[in-house]
């Protein structure tokens, strides 16, 4: 799912007949919240068939507050690095059974740290994985809303954010456990 629907979008393959076409020159940034065993399948795809970098939030990440904000402006920084070179990355968590903390938190801490890599670099688009993590992410970008294009496939949705950053960016939303 999540690597088909950022090739026919933002690669070479093109969209099925009738899909939406916005901008496709440029890397996209992938948050990826959920931790559904479908998810995690699809980031595996993506990084094996697209080659995506993967950049996780680990939890030792989690444990201190402070060491955890001076480890996500590292990530951060890993991940702006990966967009200026034009290369388009994935963000998540480790595996569930690993992290000492529940959903909630680290959907914020996901949030946080798409918003420092999108305050320092502007990607062409942005990938939404996770009811949780498309609600922290808007809040934490502060968008005011969503321009919906149309649809890649049933239930994954393509559109373009509104207001809370500079310019408007490409956005494909798609529940966790979905496709």
């Amino acid at each position: 799912g999540l690597a088909r629907a950022l090739a026919a979008v933002f690669g070479d393959g093109g969209a099925k007949p009738g899909s939406p076409r916005l901008a496709r020159n440029g890397p996209v940034l992938a948050v990826v919240g959920s931790r559904h065993t479908a998810a995690r399948r699809q980031v595996a795809a993506a990084v094996d068939y697209l080659k995506m970098p993967l950049v996780t939030i680990e939890p030792d990440d989690l444990i201190s507050p402070s060491g955890r904000m001076r480890r996500l402006s590292r990530l951060a920084e890993d991940v702006a690095n990966f967009i200026i070179s034009g290369r388009s990355v994935i963000i998540s968590s480790a595996e569930s059974r690993q992290l000492p903390v529940g959903q909630a938190l680290v959907a914020r801490l996901l949030a946080r740290l798409a918003s420092r890599v999108i305050g320092r670099v502007m990607p062409v688009g942005l990938y939404l994985s996770g009811g949780d993590i498309a609600r922290e992410v808007a809040r934490g970008l502060g968008l005011s809303g969503i321009r919906i294009v149309g649809e890649l496939e049933p239930g994954v949705v393509i559109g373009e954010t509104i207001g809370g950053i500079p310019r408007p960016l490409n956005l494909i939303t798609k529940a966790g456990g979905f496709g």
